[in-house]
């Protein structure tokens, strides 16, 4: 487990992923709820029942399915 913040934002009609407060990744849509970036990997929204967002997971080469869950 680690214990870190995650910001996903949208500027200028992109998605901004922002890991700390000086590296943002643009995130590129690949399919529904799906976005990819060149150094992170594939990424995709995970949604509940009523279609709200509730987190997202990141796939790389080394580690699949590294979930993240939304917290506000």
């Amino acid at each position: 487990e680690t214990v870190s913040t995650t910001v996903i934002k949208e500027r200028n009609g992109q998605l901004v992923l922002q890991l700390k407060p000086n590296m943002e990744y643009i995130l590129f849509p690949t399919y529904k709820d799906g976005f990819r970036n060149p150094s992170l990997g594939a990424l995709y929204a995970e949604r509940d029942k009523r279609g709200k967002v509730t987190g997202f997971k990141v796939s790389v080469s080394r580690a699949r399915n590294v979930a993240f869950k939304k917290t506000s």
